[in-house]
C-alpha cells in the first residue's frame, strides 16, 4: 500500500494540488508548503497558511495493483491480459 500526501485548494480562482512523491510524509508535504509560505512574507503557522487560502491536506491510499506482462504488439492488437484489456479477458472466461 502506497501513501500520496496531496494539498488541494484553490489559487487565483483555479485548482491547485500539491503533491509529495509516493512514499513521503505528511511532514515532507507541510515542509513544501511552508517553504512557499515563507517566500510570500508569512510568518504563521501550517494551520494559519491553509485556513487562510481555504486549502485542506489529505491523504491518497493506493492499493497494490497486479502488474501487465503482455509485450506492447499484444497491447496494441487489443488481446491483452486480465490487466491491460479485463473486457477481453472476461470473454474467454464466458465462453468456457
Amino acid at each position: 500500500m502506497n501513501k500520496l500526501w496531496i494539498a488541494k485548494g484553490r489559487w487565483e480562482g483555479e485548482w491547485v494540488y500539491l503533491t509529495t512523491h509516493v512514499g513521503r510524509s505528511r511532514q515532507d508535504l507541510a515542509d513544501k508548503i511552508m517553504a512557499a509560505a515563507r517566500r510570500e512574507r508569512f510568518d504563521g503557522t501550517l494551520s494559519e497558511w491553509l485556513k487562510r487560502l481555504d486549502w485542506e491536506i489529505v491523504e491518497v491510499v493506493f492499493h497494490e495493483m497486479p502488474q501487465c506482462t503482455c509485450d506492447l504488439r499484444t497491447r496494441l492488437v487489443g488481446d491483452g491480459c486480465s490487466v491491460c484489456n479485463p473486457e477481453y479477458a472476461a470473454q474467454f472466461k464466458e465462453d468456457e
